[in-house]
């Protein structure tokens, strides 16, 4: 086995490079435009991180969940060293500055960020029809207007979403599933860059 393209865990078990960049890239990008509201700068920022990894190929890590704690801490260090900068360029809210710094918004916006992910990668699971039905549901619309928007009825629009919804019942947990029945306006970042814009 090349260890170079692998990631080490302590539990022997390696991750593969490519495969841990191509399934977590777009996480971490939903993460840092939290922080940046710069879609490039938010991917320049996040490839950094992860390259990271690839250099320092030797490092071993306790476990997937400390390699994810890791990124997303490089990742929002990094931001804020970016917004550090911009701040001496530009007339930046000092509040929303400090608050952006604080721990308690790294670990809320971590915690928001894997919940999502999690939704998100169950709704690819989903035909397109219902996909799309319960993007526009978490968008805000109601059925009456999603059955316009799609040129459907109403009764096909709640059929529909009672479909999707036990799908995703079974596939989440029921804190997660419980999180989704809860969500409006979700992170738009994250669902374009997964591909549940249509």
């Amino acid at each position: 086995m090349d260890s170079g393209r692998y990631i080490k865990l302590k539990s022997k078990r390696h991750l593969k490079f490519e495969d841990y960049f191509k399934n977590n890239f777009q996480k971490y990008c939903a993460f840092a435009y939290k922080f940046l509201f710069d879609k490039d700068k938010t991917e320049d920022i996040v490839q950094e991180s992860l390259l990271l990894i690839w250099e320092n190929k030797e490092k071993v890590y306790d476990s997937e969940i400390a390699l994810n704690a890791y990124i997303y801490k490089v990742v929002r260090s990094k931001c804020i060293n970016y917004l550090s900068k911009k701040k001496l360029e530009t007339k930046f809210d000092q509040e929303s500055f400090d608050r952006i710094k604080a721990d308690d918004y790294l670990e809320k916006a971590v915690i928001k960020e894997e919940a999502e992910h999690i939704i998100y990668s169950a709704m690819k699971e989903l035909t397109s029809q219902n996909r799309k039905i319960i993007q526009m549901h978490l968008d805000g619309l109601k059925n009456s207007e999603i059955a316009d928007e799609l040129n459907i009825s109403v009764n096909t629009v709640k059929s529909h979403k009672n479909t999707a919804f036990n799908i995703l019942k079974k596939l989440l947990k029921p804190q997660i599933f419980n999180l989704l029945m809860t969500i409006r306006s979700v992170n738009t970042t994250l669902r374009f860059d997964l591909g549940l814009k249509s």
